[in-house]
């Protein structure tokens, strides 16, 4: 029927004992699982930052580079550019090449162009 034990009162029987050490080795091995998939994680998303860009990446921040650029042209007064003209000139340089983005990447990437345009030299102080 019913074994009886030899330990006191105080001391936990073997079964259990080793029930306890068996969960204590899992949440450990839980534990160091844990840390390799944060450091992982961590790798992955250091080797994506450290990435290049892909070819839309690229894309669109030339295109928002270029769509900036246009805003802030257009905000400026006509005496920044001294005319019209000038003016008009500059932003449809942006325009153009921001058209050329979007209609042949492959020729905008091979051919970077720098365009300064027709600026009214600023006033000397006197």
């Amino acid at each position: 029927m019913f074994k009886e034990s030899t330990s006191g009162p105080d001391a936990k029987p073997a079964a259990q004992e080793e029930d306890q050490s068996r969960m204590e080795a899992i949440i450990q091995d839980l534990d160091e699982e844990t840390q390799r998939e944060e450091q992982a994680r961590k790798e992955a998303e250091s080797a994506k930052q450290s990435a290049p860009p892909t070819r839309s990446e690229m894309i669109t921040q030339e295109k928002t580079k270029l769509e900036k650029k246009i805003q802030e042209l257009e905000a400026l007064p006509l005496d920044y550019f001294g005319s019209q003209k000038n003016k008009r000139v500059r932003i449809g340089y942006y325009q153009y090449r921001l058209e050329t983005l979007m209609t042949n990447p492959d020729e905008y990437f091979n051919n970077p162009e720098s365009f300064e345009g027709n600026l009214k030299a600023p006033a000397k102080p006197q």
